[in-house]
Protein backbone atom coordinates (compact mmCIF):
# COMPACT_ATOMS: atom_id res chain seq x y z
CA UNK A 1 0.00 0.00 0.00
CA UNK A 2 2.82 2.39 0.90
CA UNK A 3 4.62 1.53 -2.34
CA UNK A 4 1.47 2.26 -4.34
CA UNK A 5 1.07 5.62 -2.58
CA UNK A 6 4.73 6.44 -3.30
CA UNK A 7 4.33 5.78 -7.04
CA UNK A 8 1.11 7.81 -7.08
CA UNK A 9 2.83 10.82 -5.49
CA UNK A 10 5.80 10.41 -7.84
CA UNK A 11 3.44 10.37 -10.82
CA UNK A 12 1.64 13.53 -9.62
CA UNK A 13 4.97 15.33 -9.11
CA UNK A 14 6.12 14.26 -12.58
CA UNK A 15 2.91 15.50 -14.22
CA UNK A 16 3.05 18.86 -12.44
CA UNK A 17 6.69 19.40 -13.39
CA UNK A 18 5.93 18.46 -16.99
CA UNK A 19 3.03 20.91 -17.13
CA UNK A 20 5.02 23.81 -15.71
CA UNK A 21 8.13 22.94 -17.71
CA UNK A 22 11.75 23.80 -17.03
CA UNK A 23 12.87 27.07 -18.60
CA UNK A 24 16.41 27.10 -17.20
CA UNK A 25 18.95 28.13 -19.82
CA UNK A 26 19.67 30.69 -22.53
CA UNK A 27 16.83 31.54 -24.93
CA UNK A 28 17.09 33.62 -28.10
CA UNK A 29 14.57 34.93 -30.60
CA UNK A 30 13.38 38.11 -32.28
CA UNK A 31 10.32 40.13 -33.18
CA UNK A 32 9.53 43.12 -35.38
CA UNK A 33 8.23 46.36 -33.94
CA UNK A 34 4.75 47.47 -34.90
CA UNK A 35 6.14 49.33 -37.92
CA UNK A 36 7.46 45.94 -39.16
CA UNK A 37 10.65 47.72 -40.19
CA UNK A 38 12.84 47.25 -37.13
CA UNK A 39 13.96 43.83 -35.95
CA UNK A 40 14.54 43.41 -32.21
CA UNK A 41 16.71 40.50 -31.07
CA UNK A 42 15.86 39.08 -27.64
CA UNK A 43 18.10 37.05 -25.33
CA UNK A 44 16.77 35.65 -22.04
CA UNK A 45 18.88 33.85 -19.43
CA UNK A 46 16.66 32.00 -16.96
CA UNK A 47 17.32 30.23 -13.67
CA UNK A 48 14.37 28.16 -12.42
CA UNK A 49 14.14 26.22 -9.17
CA UNK A 50 10.67 24.63 -9.13
CA UNK A 51 8.33 27.67 -9.15
CA UNK A 52 11.08 30.17 -8.26
CA UNK A 53 12.14 31.95 -11.46
CA UNK A 54 14.61 34.77 -12.06
CA UNK A 55 16.05 36.00 -15.35
CA UNK A 56 17.91 38.73 -17.19
CA UNK A 57 16.65 39.96 -20.57
CA UNK A 58 18.70 41.75 -23.23
CA UNK A 59 17.35 43.31 -26.43
CA UNK A 60 19.27 44.66 -29.42
CA UNK A 61 18.13 46.55 -32.50
CA UNK A 62 19.90 48.35 -35.35
CA UNK A 63 18.88 51.65 -36.93
CA UNK A 64 20.74 54.45 -38.74
CA UNK A 65 24.10 52.65 -38.35
CA UNK A 66 23.57 52.48 -34.58
CA UNK A 67 23.03 49.47 -32.33
CA UNK A 68 20.62 50.14 -29.47
CA UNK A 69 19.03 48.03 -26.76
CA UNK A 70 17.94 47.46 -23.18
CA UNK A 71 18.76 45.09 -20.34
CA UNK A 72 16.32 44.11 -17.61
CA UNK A 73 16.16 42.20 -14.35
CA UNK A 74 12.92 40.20 -14.16
CA UNK A 75 11.15 37.74 -11.88
CA UNK A 76 8.68 35.09 -12.97
CA UNK A 77 5.67 33.04 -11.96
CA UNK A 78 3.49 30.36 -13.55
CA UNK A 79 -0.12 30.96 -14.56
CA UNK A 80 -2.23 28.51 -16.60
CA UNK A 81 0.92 26.54 -17.53
CA UNK A 82 2.54 29.71 -18.93
CA UNK A 83 5.56 31.53 -17.54
CA UNK A 84 5.29 35.29 -17.03
CA UNK A 85 8.55 37.27 -16.70
CA UNK A 86 7.79 40.71 -15.24
CA UNK A 87 10.18 43.66 -15.27
CA UNK A 88 11.73 44.56 -11.92
CA UNK A 89 14.06 47.27 -13.17
CA UNK A 90 15.96 48.53 -16.21
CA UNK A 91 19.59 47.50 -15.69
CA UNK A 92 21.05 49.35 -18.66
CA UNK A 93 20.15 51.23 -21.84
CA UNK A 94 22.29 51.52 -24.98
CA UNK A 95 21.80 54.40 -27.46
CA UNK A 96 18.25 54.72 -26.10
CA UNK A 97 16.72 56.35 -23.02
CA UNK A 98 15.85 54.43 -19.86
CA UNK A 99 12.30 55.75 -20.20
CA UNK A 100 12.00 54.09 -23.62
CA UNK A 101 13.32 50.84 -22.14
CA UNK A 102 10.79 51.22 -19.33
CA UNK A 103 7.91 50.86 -21.80
CA UNK A 104 8.42 47.08 -21.57
CA UNK A 105 5.99 45.42 -19.12
CA UNK A 106 6.42 41.64 -19.21
CA UNK A 107 6.89 38.54 -21.37
CA UNK A 108 4.58 35.53 -21.46
CA UNK A 109 6.18 32.23 -22.52
CA UNK A 110 4.59 28.85 -23.25
CA UNK A 111 6.57 25.75 -24.20
CA UNK A 112 5.84 24.31 -27.63
CA UNK A 113 4.23 20.90 -27.05
CA UNK A 114 5.86 19.49 -30.20
CA UNK A 115 9.32 20.47 -29.00
CA UNK A 116 8.83 21.19 -25.31
CA UNK A 117 12.53 21.27 -24.46
CA UNK A 118 13.86 23.75 -27.00
CA UNK A 119 11.10 26.02 -28.34
CA UNK A 120 8.63 28.39 -26.68
CA UNK A 121 6.01 30.80 -27.96
CA UNK A 122 6.42 34.30 -26.62
CA UNK A 123 4.35 37.45 -26.19
CA UNK A 124 6.27 40.66 -25.54
CA UNK A 125 3.84 42.98 -23.73
CA UNK A 126 4.31 46.76 -23.63
CA UNK A 127 3.10 49.17 -20.95
CA UNK A 128 0.00 49.99 -23.05
CA UNK A 129 -0.79 46.22 -23.17
CA UNK A 130 -0.05 45.95 -26.89
CA UNK A 131 1.85 42.78 -27.82
CA UNK A 132 4.54 41.45 -30.14
CA UNK A 133 4.30 37.70 -30.85
CA UNK A 134 7.49 35.74 -31.48
CA UNK A 135 9.15 32.32 -31.18
CA UNK A 136 12.13 31.80 -28.92
CA UNK A 137 14.56 28.86 -28.88
CA UNK A 138 16.75 27.47 -26.13
CA UNK A 139 20.38 27.79 -27.19
CA UNK A 140 21.95 26.41 -24.01
CA UNK A 141 20.73 24.67 -20.86
CA UNK A 142 23.13 26.65 -18.64
CA UNK A 143 23.28 30.41 -18.14
CA UNK A 144 26.45 32.49 -18.30
CA UNK A 145 28.44 33.20 -15.14
CA UNK A 146 27.73 36.94 -15.44
CA UNK A 147 23.98 36.33 -15.64
CA UNK A 148 24.17 33.92 -12.70
CA UNK A 149 25.91 36.55 -10.56
CA UNK A 150 23.34 39.21 -11.51
CA UNK A 151 20.41 36.90 -10.76
CA UNK A 152 21.89 35.87 -7.41
CA UNK A 153 22.42 39.52 -6.51
CA UNK A 154 18.83 40.42 -7.41
CA UNK A 155 17.61 37.45 -5.36
CA UNK A 156 19.19 39.00 -2.26
CA UNK A 157 17.75 42.47 -2.77
CA UNK A 158 14.56 44.30 -3.63
CA UNK A 159 14.48 47.48 -5.67
CA UNK A 160 12.15 50.25 -4.56
CA UNK A 161 11.63 53.22 -6.89
CA UNK A 162 9.71 56.21 -5.56
CA UNK A 163 9.01 59.06 -7.96
CA UNK A 164 12.14 59.95 -9.91
CA UNK A 165 14.53 58.83 -7.19
CA UNK A 166 17.20 56.24 -7.87
CA UNK A 167 16.38 52.62 -6.95
CA UNK A 168 16.84 51.89 -3.24
CA UNK A 169 17.98 48.41 -2.24
CA UNK A 170 16.34 46.57 0.64
CA UNK A 171 17.65 43.25 1.95
CA UNK A 172 15.03 40.53 2.27
CA UNK A 173 14.53 36.81 2.76
CA UNK A 174 14.30 35.11 -0.70
CA UNK A 175 11.81 32.45 0.47
CA UNK A 176 8.68 34.58 0.39
CA UNK A 177 5.83 33.09 2.44
CA UNK A 178 2.46 33.01 0.68
CA UNK A 179 -0.35 33.86 3.10
CA UNK A 180 -3.22 33.34 0.69
CA UNK A 181 -4.64 33.26 -2.83
CA UNK A 182 -8.07 34.68 -3.72
CA UNK A 183 -10.14 34.89 -6.88
CA UNK A 184 -11.30 38.44 -7.62
CA UNK A 185 -13.29 40.30 -10.28
CA UNK A 186 -12.71 43.67 -11.99
CA UNK A 187 -14.06 45.90 -9.19
CA UNK A 188 -11.94 48.04 -6.88
CA UNK A 189 -10.08 46.18 -4.13
CA UNK A 190 -9.22 47.66 -0.74
CA UNK A 191 -6.38 46.13 1.28
CA UNK A 192 -5.84 47.36 4.85
CA UNK A 193 -2.70 46.47 6.80
CA UNK A 194 -2.45 47.16 10.52
CA UNK A 195 0.00 46.27 13.27
CA UNK A 196 -1.35 43.72 15.77
CA UNK A 197 0.91 45.08 18.51
CA UNK A 198 1.21 48.86 18.53
CA UNK A 199 4.96 49.28 18.30
CA UNK A 200 6.53 52.65 17.47
CA UNK A 201 9.15 50.86 15.35
CA UNK A 202 6.64 48.96 13.17
CA UNK A 203 7.57 49.71 9.54
CA UNK A 204 6.31 48.12 6.32
CA UNK A 205 7.09 48.38 2.59
CA UNK A 206 4.76 47.09 -0.13
CA UNK A 207 4.81 46.18 -3.84
CA UNK A 208 2.20 45.09 -6.36
CA UNK A 209 3.46 43.11 -9.38
CA UNK A 210 6.99 44.37 -8.77
CA UNK A 211 5.96 48.05 -8.56
CA UNK A 212 6.69 49.85 -5.31
CA UNK A 213 3.62 51.20 -3.53
CA UNK A 214 5.13 52.51 -0.31
CA UNK A 215 8.49 52.43 1.49
CA UNK A 216 8.99 52.23 5.27
CA UNK A 217 5.38 53.06 6.12
CA UNK A 218 4.94 53.70 9.86
CA UNK A 219 2.19 51.32 11.01
CA UNK A 220 2.40 52.74 14.53
CA UNK A 221 0.86 56.03 13.41
CA UNK A 222 -1.90 54.69 11.13
CA UNK A 223 -3.09 51.72 9.11
CA UNK A 224 -1.83 51.25 5.56
CA UNK A 225 -4.73 51.36 3.07
CA UNK A 226 -4.11 50.20 -0.51
CA UNK A 227 -6.74 50.70 -3.21
CA UNK A 228 -6.34 48.61 -6.37
CA UNK A 229 -8.44 49.91 -9.25
CA UNK A 230 -6.59 48.30 -12.19
CA UNK A 231 -7.05 44.56 -11.73
CA UNK A 232 -4.63 42.43 -13.78
CA UNK A 233 -4.88 38.66 -14.43
CA UNK A 234 -2.50 38.01 -11.52
CA UNK A 235 -2.05 40.62 -8.76
CA UNK A 236 0.93 39.78 -6.52
CA UNK A 237 1.15 41.92 -3.37
CA UNK A 238 4.35 41.63 -1.35
CA UNK A 239 4.67 43.10 2.15
CA UNK A 240 8.18 43.52 3.57
CA UNK A 241 9.05 43.96 7.24
CA UNK A 242 11.33 47.01 6.93
CA UNK A 243 11.57 47.67 10.67
CA UNK A 244 15.17 48.23 11.75
CA UNK A 245 14.82 46.49 15.12
CA UNK A 246 15.56 42.97 13.88
CA UNK A 247 12.25 41.72 15.31
CA UNK A 248 9.29 40.02 13.63
CA UNK A 249 6.29 42.17 12.72
CA UNK A 250 2.79 40.88 13.54
CA UNK A 251 0.24 42.31 11.11
CA UNK A 252 -3.42 41.97 10.20
CA UNK A 253 -4.14 42.13 6.46
CA UNK A 254 -7.78 42.75 5.50
CA UNK A 255 -9.23 42.30 2.01
CA UNK A 256 -12.49 43.78 0.71
CA UNK A 257 -14.10 43.71 -2.75
CA UNK A 258 -17.83 44.34 -2.93
CA UNK A 259 -19.44 42.10 -0.32
CA UNK A 260 -16.44 39.77 -0.14
CA UNK A 261 -14.14 40.11 2.88
CA UNK A 262 -11.16 38.15 4.15
CA UNK A 263 -8.68 38.68 7.00
CA UNK A 264 -5.22 37.21 7.62
CA UNK A 265 -3.13 37.60 10.77
CA UNK A 266 0.49 36.71 10.16
CA UNK A 267 4.01 37.26 11.47
CA UNK A 268 6.62 38.68 9.10
CA UNK A 269 10.15 37.78 10.11
CA UNK A 270 12.84 40.45 10.41
CA UNK A 271 13.65 41.63 6.86
CA UNK A 272 11.25 38.95 5.63
CA UNK A 273 8.24 39.31 3.36
CA UNK A 274 4.86 37.71 2.69
CA UNK A 275 2.90 37.30 -0.54
CA UNK A 276 -0.83 37.68 -1.23
CA UNK A 277 -2.03 36.60 -4.69
CA UNK A 278 -5.28 37.88 -6.20
CA UNK A 279 -6.35 36.00 -9.35
CA UNK A 280 -8.81 37.64 -11.75
CA UNK A 281 -12.03 35.70 -12.49
CA UNK A 282 -14.94 37.72 -13.91
CA UNK A 283 -17.43 34.91 -13.22
CA UNK A 284 -17.37 35.88 -9.54
CA UNK A 285 -19.12 39.20 -10.22
CA UNK A 286 -21.87 37.55 -12.24
CA UNK A 287 -22.35 34.86 -9.57
CA UNK A 288 -22.61 37.45 -6.79
CA UNK A 289 -25.45 39.30 -8.51
CA UNK A 290 -27.04 36.45 -10.48
CA UNK A 291 -30.16 36.42 -8.29
CA UNK A 292 -30.38 40.15 -7.63
CA UNK A 293 -33.85 41.60 -8.39
CA UNK A 294 -35.38 38.31 -9.55
CA UNK A 295 -38.01 38.45 -6.80
CA UNK A 296 -39.23 41.73 -8.29
CA UNK A 297 -39.90 40.31 -11.78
Amino acid sequence: MQLRAFFFLFFIAFVLSAIAGDYTGVWEGYFYLRSKKHKINVRIEVIQKENWVRAVIATRGYENNTTYGCEYSVHGWFENNNLTLAKENVKDAFAITSNDCGSFKHIKLSLNLKDSTNTAKGRWVWADDSEEVFVIKRMNTAVSESAKEEINEVSRTKYITIGNQKPIKQSYVPDTKKIGQLKVDYRKIVITVSSVIKDTTASLSAWVNGKALVKDFNLASSDLIIKLEEITPVNRLIFLNSSDTGKQLDVKISFQQGMKRKVWVTAIEALGDVLLELIYNDDLYRDEFSGFGQDQL
